[in-house]
């Protein structure tokens, strides 16, 4: 889905969509509640924009993706217990994966910036 909303949509735009239908899909977590499962989705989102910026520059993308999904699902399985519908370890990925997409984005950001100002080249006055 990535690809194609990308033809349409910036990656940031288009990793916050794949993200909230990725979290979405993942309807078992309702079992554990809604705070439980809203800070999932906020997890899976934030996942998705370190993913699609991730991907923005990976030659092997199925490697990237699967390598990701399977380091939230060990962290949640190792670390968390995710079984057991803990509310703070989950907002404790939530955050940890917000920080990240935070500090990813602005990268991107700042790296668009800069190949744009050098594509523009020195502008001469008078």
């Amino acid at each position: 889905m990535q690809p194609y909303l990308q033809t349409r949509f910036s990656v940031l735009r288009s990793s916050l969509v794949v993200g909230v239908l990725w979290g979405l899909w993942h309807i078992g977590g309702f079992a554990h509640g809604l705070v439980y499962m809203g800070l999932f989705v906020v997890m899976a989102t934030a996942l998705s924009v370190v993913l699609g910026a991730v991907l923005r520059e990976a030659r092997r993308t199925n490697l990237v993706v699967a390598a990701g999904h399977a380091a939230v699902n060990l962290s949640l399985i190792l670390l968390f217990g995710e079984e057991d519908g803990d509310v703070f370890a989950m907002g404790v990925l939530a955050a940890v994966w917000t920080v990240a997409a935070v500090v990813v984005s602005s990268v991107q950001v700042r790296r668009a910036v800069e190949v744009e100002d050098r594509a523009a080249g020195p502008v001469r006055v008078g």
